[in-house]
């Protein structure tokens, strides 16, 4: 089964969430989908090889497939969308060799470009609020740093400087600071807050337990993180942005939360079996479900301003099951 179509694809891009999916087993499928001023989930899926997707944020809609890699070791992941909604930065190693690199492409999956171009491994970009940089982790220089270049791949700087690693980072809603994951805290993982220059390193979180996955509310007050410092495995918590203190929890069990563009939900990886994408009503303390059931990483969720574009495409979808 499969083939191409035309259609009419109406795509809104202000409550773009980004999240990622590792699917056992897959198969191809073409359908028609119209995205009709409503949230839209992008997410990395695969096995043998990882491709990103297009879906919409109830999981009713069959995916798009972006990128299109299908030989065996090649993968697309971790993507990132502009401030504006019309592109997607993301890592890859589609160049047939082993080191990954940032891309980006409209986000149709239109005219993808190598924007790092490094001969050592570039992942998990983070577009900056005002869409003219972005951070990633790199280890260009040997060792996982967190580096700054514009958004079109030019000029970039390495922002941290240390022995141990330094990965995860996020842009806080004002673009003037960058929380990161790092285990420089005598080897303990630990989140960490430092100007967009990279100056003035703060540690947020010290915990003999392992805390990482940071990410900030929309008005910039807070931060949501993963942690294991109640003993029962990974939950979700939040913190004060500016001090780390007033530590919450938020969902007893998951991974990788990011917050809605209006601050009232949460999305993050459940730890059912198997996997699912859970999204917390904040207000109402409760998890609403989306149907979405599989092996899920990395979810985030990323607003912009509307913008419905009206586009006419040939486009493949792809549907992944799981391996039973």
């Amino acid at each position: 089964m499969g083939g191409n179509i035309n259609r009419q694809l109406w795509l809104s891009l202000p409550t773009f969430w980004r999240c990622f999916f590792l699917f056992g087993g897959m198969f191809f499928i073409t359908t028609d989908v119209a995205f009709n001023q409503e949230p839209v989930i992008a997410f990395s899926m695969g096995h043998q090889h990882s491709n990103i997707f297009l879906i919409d944020e109830e999981g009713k809609l069959e995916p798009l497939n972006l990128t299109q890699q299908e030989a065996q070791g090649q993968r697309n992941g971790h993507p990132t969308w502009s401030p504006d909604g019309t592109q997607i930065a993301f890592d890859t190693n589609r160049k047939g060799n082993a080191n990954y690199e940032i891309f980006l492409m409209n986000f149709d999956g239109a005219n993808p470009k190598n924007l790092s171009k490094s001969e050592k491994d570039d992942k998990e970009p983070a577009w900056s609020p005002k869409g003219n940089k972005i951070c990633f982790k790199s280890k260009r220089d040997g060792n996982w740093e967190i580096y700054l270049m514009n958004a079109n791949g030019q000029n970039p700087i390495r922002l941290t400087n240390h022995p141990k690693t330094d990965k995860e980072p996020n842009w806080s809603p004002d673009g003037k600071s960058i929380v990161f994951t790092s285990n420089r805290n005598d080897g303990n993982w630990d989140i960490y807050k430092m100007d967009a220059d990279g100056q003035n390193v703060i540690l947020l979180t010290d915990d003999p337990a392992k805390d990482d996955r940071a990410s900030w509310s929309p008005d910039g007050r807070q931060i949501a993180f993963t942690s294991t410092r109640d003993g029962k495995g990974a939950a979700i918590y939040t913190m004060n942005a500016i001090d780390g203190q007033n530590v919450k929890k938020i969902a007893k069990a998951g991974v990788a939360p990011y917050w809605s563009p209006d601050g009232t939900k949460m999305v993050y990886t459940a730890p059912a079996q198997p996997l699912r994408l859970a999204i917390r009503d904040l207000a109402q303390k409760k998890d609403i479900d989306t149907g979405i059931v599989a092996h899920i990483y990395f979810p985030s969720w990323k607003g912009a301003q509307w913008s419905p574009i009206e586009l006419i495409e040939k486009l493949n979808t792809f549907w992944g099951v799981m391996k039973q």
